[in-house]
């Protein structure tokens, strides 16, 4: 056998592997990139891909997450609509301010973590999965861009007439009038404000939810939520004493 045929052979069995390896972490699947079949290939006997098959489409992983999934040539990974059946892959990045995650359309956007777009910065102040809104878009409040700040220059010490030292200034006595704090205009999910609870409706992963004058803090989407918060063996509700 040649080193071209050997060289086959092993492409084809690293993409036999690849396409049946349905239980890698993304980690995992980011470091082995190149290995993965290019969409629409790497179907099985049915032509079908598999829950948790990743898959190439534009130089972007993308992990299938419906039970199966025909590949139509109208219906690649990238285009509208199919967030439902394939999610973009990223986490090389760790989403901090030095170090943030490139966005890519139908990517799971996380509050607190930093993106970038088109050479600008954005802070994540929401949770958006899957996130369909792009960075920089007029109305949503989600994202918030990070401008470089110039420091203000200091003041330059004045210098006495007479020569001498100056005095330092004596501090101002009296009441000062201090703002009150902002009150959020709707709970916000926060310790302090959490969501007044309604059945059905969505609640997401890190809030606190409020029912029947306790609060509870959600551990898992649910979407939409049946479950009142305080059902016993639901572990997805955690009371907060």
């Amino acid at each position: 056998m040649d080193k071209l045929e050997m060289a086959r052979e092993t492409r084809a069995a690293l993409l036999a592997f690849a396409a049946g390896a349905t239980a890698l972490t993304d980690e995992q699947a980011l470091g082995m990139a190149s290995v993965f079949p290019t969409w629409p290939e790497g179907v099985n006997a049915d032509g079908q891909y598999v829950q948790g098959q990743v898959v190439q489409d534009e130089g972007q992983l993308y992990r299938v997450i419906q039970p199966t999934v025909t590949p139509l040539e109208n219906q690649p990974p990238h285009g509208e609509g199919m967030l439902a059946v394939y999610r973009p892959i990223e986490v090389e990045h760790t989403g901090t301010i030095d170090d943030p995650i490139p966005w890519v359309y139908g990517m799971d956007c996380y509050n607190g973590k930093y993106y970038s777009y088109e050479g600008k910065l954005y802070l994540c102040t929401g949770d958006m999965i899957p996130c369909t809104w792009v960075p920089g878009t007029e109305g949503v409040h989600q994202w918030e861009e990070v401008t470089a700040e110039e420091p203000e220059p200091e003041p330059e010490p004045e210098e006495p007439e007479d020569g001498g030292e100056t005095e330092p200034d004596e501090p101002e006595t009296g009441d000062t009038d201090e703002p009150d704090e902002p009150v959020p205009a709707e709970p916000d999910g926060s310790l302090e404000n959490p969501i007044p609870f309604e059945l059905n409706m969505n609640t997401e992963e890190g809030k606190y939810y409020s029912h029947e004058g306790k609060v509870y803090l959600c551990k898992a989407d649910m979407s939409p939520c049946a479950w009142a918060p305080g059902t016993p063996g639901l572990w997805q509700w955690e009371e907060v004493v």
